[in-house]
């Protein structure tokens, strides 16, 4: 997703460092939450292994990076804290989904910018990527965090995401299928529980699905 902003933003290929301190700043924060858990051997491994990596990478970054990555560490610190301690709230619950979103989309649309002034001139590609990394990250933190209860909490904010969803899919016709396909699953995710074959197929396999169709439109 990060080279798909860069293919569709970006007037020239940003640079193979941000790309490595995604990958390994990932590989970190996914492991590190599992290392609360007692077989976490290969967590602590594959978080040191990341740690390297982003540490590593992050040195040769610009100050239009470090002002970005600023804000990606103050969500992050906070969504993994809430985590940490198993603070149970309804509100709070609300804010680690929009922290968990906020982050992604940051890391993925924002991070790979060249500059600021590129959200003002794209602001439907933003808004659009925002919307749909919110429904995905919704879609996992309902297998993994919220219970049934609390699933009432997030409707009406699902449904105003799954009708902006609908608009900017007639705006932009790159995005018809993904949303289109997205917007079924979502529903589906919704009223079920699903499989970790499910998620990694039809979930993962969508955001890669729509980077690949925009790449492709834009060359």
């Amino acid at each position: 997703m990060a080279y798909q902003t860069d293919v569709v933003i970006n007037s020239f290929p940003i640079k193979i460092e941000y790309y490595g301190f995604i990958f390994f700043a990932t590989l970190f924060s996914y492991h590190i939450y599992y290392l609360k858990n007692k077989d976490n051997y290969w967590h602590v491994f594959y978080s040191i292994i990341g740690f390297i990596g982003a540490l590593f990478f992050l040195i040769k970054l610009n100050s239009y990076s470090y002002s970005i990555l600023f804000l990606i560490v103050i969500l992050s610190v906070s969504y993994f804290l809430i985590s940490l301690f198993n603070l149970k709230n309804k509100w709070l619950s609300i804010y680690k989904l929009f922290s968990l979103s906020a982050v992604w989309f940051f890391t993925t649309s924002i991070f790979p910018l060249i500059n600021f002034q590129s959200i003002i001139e794209h602001p439907l590609f933003f808004t659009h990527q925002f919307v749909f990394i919110f429904l995905v990250c919704f879609c996992f933190y309902i297998r993994d965090e919220v219970s049934d209860g609390l699933k009432s909490t997030f409707k009406f904010g699902i449904i105003i995401a799954n009708i902006a969803l609908i608009i900017l899919s007639l705006i932009e016709p790159g995005w018809l299928l993904t949303n289109t396909v997205f917007l079924v699953i979502n529903i589906y995710i919704y009223k079920k529980s699903c499989t970790n074959l499910f998620y990694l197929l039809f979930v993962d396999g969508l955001l890669l699905l729509q980077s690949i169709i925009l790449i492709w439109l834009h060359f």
